[in-house]
Parts: structure tokens; C-alpha cells; sequence
């Protein structure tokens, strides 16, 4: 008996070690519930929606998913968590992804013109009858700038969809109808001046329909939806899909809904003419929270990389003629509540809206079924709430050569979960390879402080030439550069670490028979042109080279440098971690 419970204990042992332990984000207090519950419900009880869900995915956890109300007037049908909804244009995040994928296929390029795909765009004039500046391009499709004139544009110069002139742009039953349609009408704007938002979006399914022979419904299918595992997303509505649909209404007064067919006719236009990539989704909450933890895993779902970080990074950059408001198919907006992050996503006329964001690690979804008048005040004011409680964490990029990454696991542990830590994985290597690879490395991680480091490669001082590998004057010319370029494209603080220094003895045995030297006169030589910039362009020094040399005992500067006289024992790596950490603290602080 005492050995079966011993058994019993065991398993019991093994099987909780089996689950992932719970994150951070599972502490979302009771009352953290309670304040985010009585917004989404005071929509409801204002009139404003007769139902609503919630989806909140934090640190990879389902932290929150609910529904209140109801999903239909008449009959008082609950609006529950598996309520099957038209996304309407939030349903542009899918179109994104599907783009990025194709991207990274080779079939398309964000680049490309329109014309590339379709000719009659190389001679598109304006409505005036001038020349564009440039040509429209694909990705100007996407961020509604293709200068092609938008639903509200259409409406304000009275070019309904009752002229029958206009139905190849309004009604087309095929990509060559809506492109005759939209050449017909010629450019409102010229390309990438101003955001025209609406049917235009659709040019990048004739695009990609064109280029692939396939339809855009098969695509995103097959390339989206059935990848991720989606239960219930579909581009094409079947009869029993259209049973389970939420009714659709439109408010401009509270308490007062009247029905909206918009979601049915779009779903009829899927299933006989050209497919909308602007907003022709239907799904539910769970699958919206599947494609948003896609893009905050960087494109990786289950393990496996389905799509490429730096391609899925160009969705969600501010397009010319947006105003900084407007990606690739993402709308951008930002909070300063508890932290300032983006929020990367998109609301959508049937009142959803549904969204991620990198500095709280943080998937959002709010699903209504009401084209509500101030649906977007409304959507503020429940995300507000959830700000409050979930903060945003400050991101840190650390950059360095092989001394950064001996002690970025201490600086790791030091700062903890409340610290988004960037670590490249590759050696920052000298300040020529550090400027090179800054997009990737820095700006496109957008941190609120980068610590960085170059300078021993950059000495390496070769015995034919006489040189070293990064001149004096061009390592002086890197870093003021490196500087320069991530002020003006960050809002980044910025600190700067001396280089540690090199046991001449050691480095000389250990790199004996090599074309190059390593000398501790070089390292201090560099640290010099460093300190003498940094201290001109006001940037904080991180001074490690003083915590190697000058060390707290028991520690020598001998016993800290390893035996090849320039990496680190694991002392010397504990002690720069803590000092790094210590600086990032302080920084952040101010």
C-alpha cells in the first residue's frame, strides 16, 4: 500500500511538473475582472450594443474571455464565447497575413507596382486628367493610398453605387471588372499623398489572384485558416454557417437598433463575384485570439515559423499619407495609460475590434454586433480600463559583441518579467556590422532604451597592413552615426558600454600563428574616441571596462579575464550583468 502511494505521489509529481507553469499574466486580479467586466457591460446596459464578448491573452494565458447580452433582440439569444460574427474590416488583419506569407513565398513584393500585374495601371491618370507622380503600388493598396478614390470619397462627390457606370467598381464579378472599374474612375490623389479608406484595398486580391491563379478565398484558406487550426473562420459562408451568424444591427441612438444586411450581402458577393479582402470574414472569438498570438509570437504558431518576423514587422510600419496611423492592413493607435505601447489591429464597421501589442504582450478582442455610432470611443474605453491593469513593459535592446551575450543572461534574471529584454542571438561583432544590422537589431523592436556596445573587434590590428579592422576615425564615424540613427528613428534612450579590457600575455598565446592582434593599448585607444562622443552627444557611459580593471575583492582583473585574455570567467559575467541591469534600471527611471 505504501509503495502504490508512493507511485501515486509520484505521478502526481511528474504530471504538475508537466504543466506549463502559470505566467504572470494569470495573477489578473478579481478586481482587475471586476473593473474590466462593469466597462464591457455598461456598453450594454447603455444602450450602445445588445451584446458583447471578451477575449484578453496575456503572456501566452487566457486571462479573460466572456460574453454579456444578448446576440439577438427578438428571441434574447445569449451572446456567448463561441458566437460566430462578421468581422467586417477587422477582418483586414487576415488579408495582412495572407500578403506577408505570399511575401515571403516570392509570389508578390510590397513594393511592386499594381501595373506589374496589370498593365492599364502604368497609364492610370489622375481625375483631372495629369500625371501621377508615381504609379500605385501594391503596398500603397493595402495602406488605402493608392490614390484610387475610397467609400467616403465616393459618397462626398456623389459617385454612388446606383450609377450603373460604376459597376465594375461598385459590383464586379471579376479582378479585370473591378480593374476597369478603378481605371475607369481614375486616381483622386496621387499615390501615397493621402489615405482613401475603403473598396481599394481590394486591388490586392486581384493582385495575388492574378499572379497565383487561384482564387483569393483558396489562399487565405488554405494559407491562413487551415494552417492555424481555425475552427471556424471562413470567407465564404455556408447555409449553416449563415444560421449560426450573429444578427447584425445599426445604432445611432442608444437603446434603438435597426436590422443591417451589409454582413449577408458581403457574404452573397463572396460566393459568386470578386472576393473582398477589405472585410469579408466570419469567425469567432478564439480564432481572432490564434491569428493575434501569431503576429505577437513574431510569426510563429505552435513551434513553427510560418511566417517571417521582419516581413510580418512591415505590416505594422506608418505608411506615407497616413498620418502615422495606418500599416499595411493594421490600423495604429497608442496608449499612455500605464506605459506607452501600440496597439497594432483593426475595428471594423460591424463593431469589433481586435488587437495586439508587443510592450504588454497582450492580445485583445472586443466583438460586437452593432455598427454603433462611436463604436471607437466605446472600444477606448473598455481597453483603457484593461491598461490600468495590465502595464506596458519597458523594451530594452541589448547589443553587443561576445562579452554582451556572456552577460546578458544576468541581466536577464536581474531585470526580470517586468523587463521586455531584445537579445540578439549573434554576435554584434565591430560598429561597421553593429550600423548594418541596426533595423533589425534596434529600430524595428522600437525599445524604450538600447545599451550597446562595439569596439574589441573593431581593434583587431593586422599584422601585414598595419591596420585594424575598423580605423580610429571610421569606428568615431560608426558610433556618431549609430547614435544619430537611432534617435531619429526611435524614442529610444540611449547608453553606451566601454569595452572590457585585454590581457596582452594570454591574448598574445592564445591567438599565436593568427594574421591579427589583440592589444589592451588598442582597447583603451577606442574607449577613448567613445568616451570623448558620447560625452559630445550627451549619451550616458556604462563604464565596464573600470568593473574588469578596478574590481570589488576578492576579484582581480586576472582572475576575471578567461584564459584566452579577452572573454569572461563567470564572475566577471555575474558582475557586468548586474551593472548593466543596474544602469537600465536607473536610465528608466529618469
Amino acid at each position: 500500500m505504501k509503495r502504490t502511494l508512493l507511485r501515486l505521489a509520484s505521478l502526481l509529481a511528474l504530471l504538475l511538473l508537466a504543466i506549463p507553469p502559470l505566467s504572470r499574466a494569470a495573477a489578473l486580479s478579481p478586481e482587475a475582472k471586476v473593473g474590466i467586466r462593469s466597462k464591457l457591460k455598461a456598453l450594454i446596459d447603455e444602450g450602445l450594443y445588445p451584446g458583447a464578448s471578451i477575449l484578453l491573452i496575456h503572456d501566452g494565458a487566457v486571462v479573460m474571455r466572456e460574453a454579456h447580452g444578448v446576440v439577438d433582440i427578438d428571441t434574447k439569444k445569449p451572446f456567448t464565447e463561441e458566437q460566430l460574427c462578421w468581422l467586417a474590416s477587422t477582418g483586414k488583419m487576415f488579408t495582412a497575413t495572407l500578403m506577408a506569407i505570399l511575401v515571403d513565398e516570392g509570389v508578390i513584393d510590397f513594393d511592386e507596382a499594381i501595373a506589374d500585374t496589370f498593365p492599364g495601371f502604368a497609364k492610370i491618370r489622375l481625375r483631372d486628367d495629369s500625371k501621377p507622380n508615381s504609379p500605385p503600388l501594391l503596398r500603397q493598396a493595402l495602406s488605402h493610398t493608392s490614390g484610387v478614390p475610397g467609400n467616403q470619397w465616393m459618397v462626398k462627390n456623389r459617385l454612388l453605387d446606383t450609377d450603373p457606370a460604376l459597376a465594375g467598381y461598385y459590383f464586379p464579378k471579376n479582378p479585370q471588372e473591378f480593374i476597369d472599374g478603378c481605371l475607369a474612375l481614375g486616381l483622386a490623389v496621387h499615390p501615397g499623398t493621402q489615405l482613401l479608406y475603403g473598396r481599394p484595398i481590394d486591388l490586392s486580391a486581384c493582385v495575388v489572384e492574378k499572379k497565383t491563379g487561384k482564387s483569393f478565398i483558396e489562399l487565405i484558406e488554405t494559407k491562413v485558416f487551415q494552417p492555424l487550426g481555425l475552427k471556424d473562420a471562413t470567407i465564404r459562408p455556408t447555409a449553416a454557417d449563415l444560421k449560426r451568424l450573429a444578427p447584425l444591427y445599426s445604432s445611432n441612438k442608444p437603446h434603438e437598433f435597426k436590422p443591417d444586411t451589409f454582413g449577408l450581402e458581403v457574404a452573397e458577393r463572396q460566393n459568386t463575384r470578386l472576393s473582398a479582402a477589405g472585410g469579408a470574414v466570419y469567425t469567432t472569438l478564439d480564432d481572432i485570439g490564434v491569428l493575434l498570438q501569431l503576429h505577437l509570437n513574431r510569426g510563429k504558431h505552435k513551434g513553427r515559423q510560418l511566417v517571417k518576423p521582419e516581413t510580418l514587422a512591415k505590416l505594422y510600419q506608418p505608411q506615407p499619407g497616413t498620418k502615422g496611423r495606418y500599416g499595411l492592413a493594421f490600423q495604429l493607435m497608442h496608449s499612455e495609460i500605464n506605459g506607452r505601447s501600440t496597439l497594432n489591429g483593426h475595428a471594423g464597421y460591424s463593431g469589433p475590434y481586435a488587437w495586439f501589442d508587443f510592450k504588454r504582450n497582450l492580445c485583445g478582442v472586443l466583438l460586437m454586433q452593432s455598427n454603433t455610432t462611436g463604436r471607437g470611443k466605446h472600444h477606448q474605453r473598455v481597453i483603457d480600463e484593461i491598461y490600468r491593469h495590465i502595464p506596458a513593459r519597458p523594451k530594452v535592446a541589448l547589443i553587443g559583441d561576445s562579452i554582451r551575450l556572456s552577460y546578458a543572461p544576468t541581466v536577464k534574471a536581474a531585470l526580470g518579467r517586468s523587463f521586455d529584454l531584445v537579445n540578439p542571438k549573434s554576435n554584434g561583432g565591430d560598429s561597421k556590422r553593429v550600423l548594418a544590422n541596426l533595423e533589425a537589431w534596434v529600430i524595428r523592436e522600437q525599445p524604450d532604451l538600447v545599451h550597446f556596445n562595439c569596439g574589441i573587434h573593431d581593434t583587431k590590428h593586422f599584422k601585414k597592413t598595419g591596420s585594424f579592422q575598423v580605423s580610429p576615425k571610421q569606428y568615431e564615424a560608426n558610433l556618431r552615426e549609430i547614435v544619430k540613427r537611432i534617435r531619429a528613428k526611435t524614442r529610444a534612450r540611449i547608453i553606451f558600454a566601454t569595452s572590457t579590457p585585454i590581457l596582452d600575455d594570454r591574448a598574445t598565446a592564445q591567438r599565436k600563428g593568427r594574421d591579427y592582434e589583440l592589444t589592451n593599448a588598442a582597447i583603451e585607444q577606442y574607449n577613448a574616441i567613445a568616451r570623448r562622443l558620447m560625452s559630445e552627444l550627451e549619451v550616458p557611459i556604462n563604464d565596464l571596462h573600470a568593473v574588469i580593471t578596478q574590481p570589488v575583492k576578492p576579484h582581480t582583473t586576472a582572475s576575471l579575464i578567461a584564459a584566452d585574455g579577452v572573454h569572461l570567467n563567470p564572475p566577471a559575467r555575474e558582475l557586468l550583468g548586474e551593472q548593466v541591469a543596474g544602469a537600465i534600471r536607473e536610465q528608466l527611471k529618469q
